[in-house]
């Protein structure tokens, strides 16, 4: 696997929460730790856990 560089996939995963239409995932927290994301927080349903990291996926993985 590649070396993600560090600072991209971070800012990627925060811009594509906080554009998310759904509102308890902006207040989600997300930090870096060696090749892997980290998200932090509390939702209200596990609906809501696996859609923030389908959506810090697909933002990951949908850029260059």
């Amino acid at each position: 696997m590649p070396e993600m560089p560090q600072g991209r996939p971070l800012g990627e995963a925060r811009s594509a929460l906080l554009a998310s239409p759904v509102f308890a995932l902006r207040e989600l927290a997300v930090e870096q730790i060696g090749q892997e994301l980290l998200l932090s927080g509390t939702v209200s349903t596990f609906y809501h856990k696996q859609l923030a990291q389908e959506v810090v996926r697909r933002a990951h993985f949908a850029s260059p």
